[in-house]
């Protein structure tokens, strides 16, 4: 498939609403969460909806786009002034902490991503911003270590996930979004090779969430 960044659509109409469904079920089964993170927050919308079951849980929103996404500020303003639980790190995640380069897709921005492509996609601007790792954040910046993790960062989850390695054996629960193709080239990776990487810190595949199609309806 052509790696310019492709059209997805949700299967379901409330965003976030299986991720909520699979998180209750987790804490009935005895699951504590109390910590979560949310790498590749956009404007916090999923942190938003899993909040309602989650009142008094601490939400640390990773999105290195904030300032460069008007949309993404005005929506995550009203979210921070709404819930004081949540902080906002205006920083994409990796296997390092550096400046890097990321694809910004003006007229949308949820396809934008920091995997190396080498050359810019057609009708991306290149933007430059903070990388850290999860390891470097949750010391540093004296974080709690998260009991969940969510990762939509557009085909860089297994980087963000090698940049975790020391937090990695203390989380219990990861929601990935992976891919199925190689939407961004080869150096997407896919769904198994995130997984038979995660086994190495004994984490297996469980449920799934919300699934996105293409314009032709392939799952993505």
């Amino acid at each position: 498939p052509n790696p310019a960044v492709p059209f997805m659509s949700q299967t379901t109409s409330n965003f976030g609403e299986l991720d909520r469904q699979r998180l209750c079920l987790l804490q009935k089964l005895g699951i504590e969460l109390r910590h979560f993170f949310d790498v590749g927050a956009s404007d916090g919308c999923w942190s938003r909806a899993i909040s309602e079951d989650f009142p008094d849980a601490t939400f640390e929103l990773f999105e290195p786009l904030i300032d460069h996404a008007p949309a993404y500020r005005k929506n995550m303003e009203e979210t921070l002034a709404k819930h004081p639980r949540f902080r906002l790190h205006k920083a994409a995640m990796g296997t390092e902490c550096k400046r890097t380069k990321m694809y910004l897709y003006p007229d949308n921005v949820v396809g934008s991503t920091a995997l190396e492509l080498g050359a810019a996609p057609q009708g991306s601007t290149p933007v430059e911003v903070d990388m850290l790792t999860i390891d470097h954040a949750v010391q540093a910046l004296k974080l709690p270590v998260p009991q969940a993790i969510k990762m939509d960062t557009q085909g860089c989850e297994l980087s963000v996930l090698q940049g975790a390695q020391q937090t990695l054996p203390q989380v219990q629960v990861l929601l990935l979004e992976c891919w199925l193709w190689r939407g961004y080239g080869q150096a997407t990776p896919l769904l198994l090779e995130v997984a038979n990487w995660l086994r190495n810190f004994d984490f297996h595949l469980w449920d799934f969430g919300d699934v996105y199609r293409d314009e032709s309806g392939v799952l993505a």
